[in-house]
């Protein structure tokens, strides 16, 4: 048996409805009915379409073979709002509502807060902005519902929708935070300005000649830029000044070496005066210019190199006098030095001893000199004492007692040795002979530049260049002469602290036999530090317990005697006057004086 279907409601005051659907074939089971819509807006059925639109046909039944599938279910809600499926004054389907702003399943985003403008131009606040949204889920839309209800306050609120609004005092605000007009001009101007300048910079540069490649430009150009003296940047016309009057002060020994390495080639030279020949009213570009100015000064090339040796001859003459002079006084030392006789004394006292009933070792005059290294590697009953430290010991006992730990070190200093063990006369003489060379060439080169014409009207212009060379020239020379003697005094003594010693090395020329001396008494003088400082350390240590044993003896003697000042006129005093005036008179009369006859 067939279930019974829904019918919708025909209005018999709509004309031209289409006729209710046929009901379903047999066979086909319906489902249940649908529940009834509920009621809208207080009445039990939706609104009737607005006039001049039709209704649209009920739903077709279902198709033949879906036995048994209910029909589908009402539509769901949309944003809240429930649509009715009958009117009761029509058999069509219901209208749709009308839809909120946006339509349906939009969220009208109607602004919270009021549009405002203000009275002039203010300075931004760069914040992220929060917008709340206006309608939310929750919300149930009825037929009498206007576009202004659709502004609803959620359930769950957050700061900004309970936040107050606050009072604006507007005068006060574009007093204090408005933008100024004449900011905004002044600011443009300035930047059109900047630009203008850049425009004509960049339309000056196209129009300039360039002969450098991109990386010869930028090497002379960043010379150029880091060419200062006193945070002043040197122009062409500022190191011709000081080429010429011989200021040393400006012209320092790295602005000479960079001038020197970026001087223009013979080659570039042509190229720019041929440049220029060619196309006269075109201007080279800054490096190249400014190289081409430099190369115009008289004898720019000589002067450099005149300053070149005025600056480096120090240097040189440095490097070879200080490791020859550390080597003399070392030998000085050791050849000298009472400290150094009375240790190398001790070690073949105590060593002949040691080497007492020994054909080949015992009785010895004296020791080669590699004995030295190997002191250390002497050990005793107790592996902690050693031959050397043994022998310092004694030393420290016999010849510094009463002036160590404070007493100077014995043996040359370590940083000396080390500076000495590089001394090579022979080298040093030929070095000097180039030096020698150097300052002939600057003499000569001194001497193009004295020849020259004049640069000026007055003839003392131009001239501290040629008073400061020779100046130099002069003291220089007598420098020359004296590190010349000075190496050849040094191999001397070597040769007389090598027959002092009667050392024999096993070098064959000079420097390596230097060399090995030097080495033997530095390695010997570097162990010997070793136990001398530790020596050091323990005196300073006993010396301190000393000084606390004293001082506690000091204390407890303190402690045992007392002294105790009797005050003046006090009670004390009185007795003790009272007293002694009384021994006084028995000592006299021979008889006691009454007890009641003393006044106190």
């Amino acid at each position: 048996m067939a279930s019974s279907v829904p019918r919708v409601l025909i209005s018999p005051s709509v004309s031209g409805a289409p006729p209710p659907p046929p009901p379903p074939p047999p066979g086909i089971q319906a489902g249940p009915p649908p529940p009834p819509p509920p009621p809208v807006s207080g009445h039990g059925f939706a609104p009737a379409p607005p006039p001049g639109t039709r209704a649209g046909p009920p739903p077709p039944p279902p198709p033949p073979g879906l036995r048994g599938i209910p029909p589908p279910p009402p539509p769901a809600p949309i944003n809240g709002v429930r649509l009715p499926l009958t009117s009761p004054n029509t058999s069509n389907p219901p209208a749709w509502p009308a839809p909120p702003p946006g339509g349906f399943g939009v969220l009208k985003k109607v602004p919270r807060k009021p549009c405002i403008k203000p009275k002039a131009e203010m300075t931004p606040v760069f914040w992220t902005k929060i917008s709340l949204p206006s309608i939310l889920p929750d919300t149930v839309v009825s037929d009498s519902t206007s576009e202004a209800d659709f502004v609803m306050v959620s359930k769950a609120k957050s700061l900004w929708e309970i936040i107050p609004e606050v009072p604006v005092n507007e005068e006060e605000l574009v007093d204090k935070f408005s933008k100024k007009k004449s900011e905004g001009i002044k600011l443009k101007t300035k930047q059109s300005a900047v630009n203008q300048n850049l425009a004509s910079q960049s339309k000056e540069k196209l129009r300039m000649a360039h002969i450098f490649d991109a990386k010869r430009s930028q090497a002379v150009g960043i010379v150029m830029k880091n060419l200062k003296i006193e945070g002043k940047k040197l122009t062409a016309g500022d190191i011709k000044t000081a080429l010429y009057e011989g200021q040393t002060e400006k012209l320092t020994a790295e602005i000479v070496k960079r001038l020197d390495e970026m001087k223009a080639t013979p080659e570039e030279l042509k190229l720019m005066r041929d440049q220029l020949t060619r196309e006269p009213d075109t201007p080279l570009d800054e490096p190249e210019k400014w190289l081409l100015d430099l190369s115009q000064i008289l004898h720019f090339e000589t002067r450099l190199s005149c300053l070149q040796t005025f600056f480096s001859f120090e240097e040189k003459l440095n490097t070879i006098t200080n490791p020859t002079a550390a080597l003399q006084s070392i030998l000085t030392t050791l050849t000298s030095s009472d400290s150094v006789k009375n240790i190398l004394a001790i070690i073949l006292s105590y060593g002949n001893y040691m080497n007492g009933g020994h054909g080949q070792r015992g009785q010895a005059d004296g020791f080669q000199l590699d004995l030295l290294g190997k002191l250390k590697d002497i050990k005793g009953k107790d592996p902690q004492v050693t031959f050397l430290s043994f022998v310092m010991d004694i030393y420290i006992e016999r010849h510094e007692k009463k002036t160590f730990p404070d007493c100077p070190f014995p043996l040359p200093e370590s940083s000396m040795m080390r500076e000495a063990e590089t001394a090579e006369p022979e080298v040093a003489l030929e070095e000097l002979k180039q030096i020698e060379a150097t300052l002939t060439k600057t003499e000569k080169q001194v001497e193009v530049v004295t020849s020259s014409p004049t640069i000026s009207d007055t003839p003392e212009e131009g001239q501290g260049f040629v008073v400061k060379m020779s100046t130099f020239l002069d003291a220089a020379r007598i420098r020359l002469d004296d590190a010349r003697t000075l190496v050849k005094t040094c191999q001397e003594k070597f040769e007389q602290a090598v027959q002092f010693f009667q050392w024999q090395g096993k070098g064959k020329k000079e420097n390596e036999l230097i060399k090995e001396f030097v080495g033997i008494w530095s390695a010997f003088a570097n162990d010997v530090s070793v136990i001398w400082k530790s020596s050091q350390l323990k005196a300073i240590k006993e010396r301190q317990a000393a000084d606390r044993r004293k001082q506690q003896i000091q204390h407890d003697q303190q402690k045992r005697v007392s002294v105790k000042t009797v005050e003046k006129g006090g009670f004390k005093e009185r007795m003790s006057s009272l007293i002694s005036k009384r021994k006084c008179t028995v000592g006299e009369s021979g008889t006691t004086t009454p007890k009641s006859s003393m006044s106190v």
